[in-house]
């Protein structure tokens, strides 16, 4: 949350009064008072801002100095290194240390941390304070804002750790203010920032403190010379430092208080001796010049010598006098006497070697050794310098140990703050990590006890998913600020340019080490497998003095499982070597049993085939028989019913006939007592067509027979049935029948 964001109404501790933090702030200044112009002091003598082209030369061995000691105590931004605190197999707490690592290297890119570095360490080596400040903005990003030596504040304590409020100073304009706090802004009177410069009345701000409280766990807002409390709030963050900044880098201090001292003020007095020898080499030096005298004219010796030690001109200059003689000229190679330099020369020479003894004792005080300054001597040797190497930059690593802290505690901020407000959305971008949710987390476990049941080998995935945490596992561990502080530390490697070489034999040395052990560990664990573990901690000691990256600790941890199998494997006890004679018997009998097993196996399958095929075949001839006698059974009922229609129409064509007869008889008779002949004839026709319509009646009723017979005959011969053979009725009719039924 940034300290002065959007807000249109002020706190309920607004109407407070805030005479207790501005006496507070009031006594800050007035213990401070000196240092700040100490401050100013040292701005001037090191831009020489208000140093006039015509003042005397110096020496600028200030400006000098503060060039080899920015290099030398910081180079470059620092990388944050963030790991298990104790080196065990925790595959959650390794997870989040690579998720908050990669985070805050996004983090430190996207603020620039490099240039607030830069910053604070300008301000440290010239004032002896450097101060930074962290704020989140907008719930998903990191601000570092630099804090000048005038615009932080804190309580008066002899060392840090008794402090218990910070503060710094902001400057905001009328609207900002109005918008932040409220009208109660309105009435807080503005100010120009520099008080030394003439700025327009638009651009007046007020300086606002924020207050960071540890005793009441508060955050205040007060404006200068205002009565009341702008703002009280909680703090944004619960840190474990309880402020959003580290404690300044600090140079030297004075006793028994957290003031600083410059370091100029250790060498101002070789700095002044220093510019009055150079200021005295630049007087000597202008009058080494080539002058001289020759005979002529009517002026005097003392007016020709003012005239030549008087001119500015830096060509050769000869004045003529008319008194000659009295310089001793007589010979021709006499005409012309030089003014003597001899005398200046030494003097500046001797002047050189007194200021040079004088910028030794600067470089004795501030303690930069000719290997800093890339100064040598090619008669000292190798391990000379090495040596002079090493003890002359005691006091430079001091203060690069100095701005590594504050880069540390800078970094363990940014974590903190991260780890507990981010949203887990944004670390997953931000880090760019590839762990299993708990979904994917919850069916590899599911698939894993389904192939532990089934005795199947577990799938290379689902193995790999199950050994890696989720990622909401991993959120909630960062969001425990408890156990992350206990499991996870937060450090920075060097922030200070690395030797090459250095690090190249560093390099050379882990390699021949550990590959080494590599090489002897493998047949050491195959000869006395109760050594392997053993030989793994033995591994892991040995890279943990070379900082390799964290893949190499997870590579050698999967190395160290493996070795701790192999080890558990050459354990089990191995059995004696087989009697080549007793393998071969054994396989002969193998064999016979196979031989045997594979006869009786092909038997059992023949006898369970045949027995199949028997028991469709009689199923088949039941299906058949009762077939056949079905079909019999239908072809003995159709016959009788045919004989009996059949029987049944020449019974009725007989007395039809016999009936047409006596019709016909009796007809006649008619027609012989009404002795019509006519008449009788038409009878007679009639009862003819009847008897022809009867038969083609009967034709008709024997066909449709016959068709029937001839169906059923044929569904019995598709069914498997007996023989057939074709018969003639009695009225000429054909019919099949089986020679059964014959």
């Amino acid at each position: 949350m940034d300290s002065y964001s959007n807000a249109t109404e002020a706190a309920p501790g607004a109407a407070k009064s805030a005479s207790v933090w501005l006496d507070r702030l009031t006594a800050y200044k007035s213990r401070f008072e000196k240092w700040y112009k100490a401050c100013e002091n040292v701005d001037k003598h090191y831009s020489r801002k208000d140093r006039a082209d015509t003042t005397e030369r110096e020496y600028a061995i200030f400006w000098a100095n503060l060039e080899v000691l920015r290099p030398a105590t910081y180079a470059r931004p620092p990388a944050p290194v963030v790991a298990p605190r104790f080196k065990d197999s925790n595959p959650i707490a390794r997870e989040a240390s690579e998720a908050l690592e990669r985070t805050l290297v996004t983090t430190f890119e996207q603020a620039d941390i490099d240039d607030l570095l830069r910053q604070v360490r300008d301000e440290y080596l010239r004032y002896g304070r450097g101060t930074a400040w962290v704020r989140m903005v907008n719930g998903n990003a990191i601000e570092y804002d630099f804090v000048g030596h005038k615009d932080f504040a804190h309580e008066l304590k002899p060392v840090w750790r008794e402090v218990t409020w910070v503060a710094r100073r902001a400057w905001l304009n009328r609207e900002s203010g109005v918008q932040r706090f409220g009208d109660a802004f309105k009435k807080v009177a503005l100010k120009k920032q520099d008080e030394n410069s003439a700025i327009e009345k638009k651009d007046d701000c007020a300086p606002v403190w924020e207050i960071w409280c540890k005793t009441s766990r508060k955050v205040y807002w007060v404006a200068e010379d205002f009565e009341q409390i702008l703002d009280e709030q909680d703090p944004m963050f619960d840190l474990v430092g309880f402020w959003p900044c580290p404690k300044p880098a600090l140079a030297t201090l004075e006793p028994k208080s957290l003031v600083p001292v410059p370091e100029i003020k250790q060498y101002k007095d070789q700095i002044e001796e220093i510019n009055e020898y150079t200021a005295r080499i630049a007087a000597v030096s202008e009058s080494l010049k080539l002058r001289g005298f020759y005979a002529a004219g009517t002026g005097d010796v003392a007016t020709a010598i003012e005239v030549a030690m008087k001119s500015q001109d830096d060509r050769a200059l000869l004045v003529p006098i008319s008194s000659f003689a009295a310089l001793g000229g007589g010979s021709f190679k006499d005409s012309i006497v030089w003014v003597p330099i001899a005398e200046a020369v030494a003097l500046v020479r001797e002047l050189v070697a007194l200021r040079r003894v004088v910028i030794e004792d600067v470089y004795q005080i501030t303690g930069i050794s000719d290997i800093v300054r890339g100064q040598s001597d090619p008669n000292e040797t190798m391990g000379a310098q090495q040596l002079k190497s090493q003890w002359g930059s005691m006091r430079i690593r001091e203060r690069q140990a100095e701005i590594a802290r504050l880069a540390r505690d800078m970094t363990r901020i940014t974590g903190e703050i991260i780890a507990e407000h981010f949203e887990p959305e944004t670390l997953l971008e931000m880090a760019q990590v590839t762990l299993p949710n708990a979904q994917q987390k919850q069916q590899a476990e599911m698939l894993a006890a389904q192939a532990q049941q089934m005795q199947q080998p577990l799938p290379k995935e689902v193995s790999s998913i199950l050994k890696r945490p989720s990622f909401e596992e991993v959120v909630a561990f960062l969001r425990n600020d408890r156990a992350r502080g206990f499991v996870i530390e937060i450090e920075t490697d060097s922030t200070i340019q690395p030797d090459e070489d250095a690090e190249k034999q560093r390099r050379i040395e882990f390699v021949t080490s550990v590959g080494g052990l590599f090489q002897q560990a493998a047949p050491l664990v195959m000869q006395a497998p109760m050594l392997g573990k053993f030989v793994v901690e033995v591994m892991k000691f040995a890279a943990g003095g070379f900082r390799a990256g964290r893949p190499l600790e997870s590579s050698l941890d999967e190395l160290g499982e493996q070795i701790e199998a192999m080890s558990e494997q050459a354990a089990q006890p191995q059995e004696p070597p087989p009697d080549p004679a007793i393998e071969l018997k054994k396989a002969e009998i193998e064999l016979k049993r196979a031989e045997s097993e594979q006869k009786l196996a092909f038997e059992k399958q023949r006898h369970a085939q045949q027995m199949q095929f028997d028991q469709e075949k009689h199923a088949q001839e039941v299906i058949l028989k009762r077939e056949d006698m079905a079909a019999r059974q239908m072809e003995a009922k159709t016959k009788t019913e045919i004989e009996g229609q059949r029987h049944q129409a020449e019974m009725d064509f007989k007395r039809e006939q016999g009936e047409a007869d006596r019709e016909a008889h009796a007809r006649t008779m008619t027609q012989n007592s009404l002795d019509g002949e006519g008449v009788m004839q038409k009878a007679a026709d009639a009862l003819s067509q009847m008897a022809t319509d009867q038969a083609q009646v009967m034709a008709d009723q024997s066909q449709a027979m016959a068709q029937a017979v001839q169906a059923l005959t044929a569904a019995v011969e598709r069914l498997g049935g007996p023989r057939r053979k074709t018969v003639m009725g009695s009225k000429g009719q054909q019919y099949e029948i089986t020679d059964e039924a014959i």
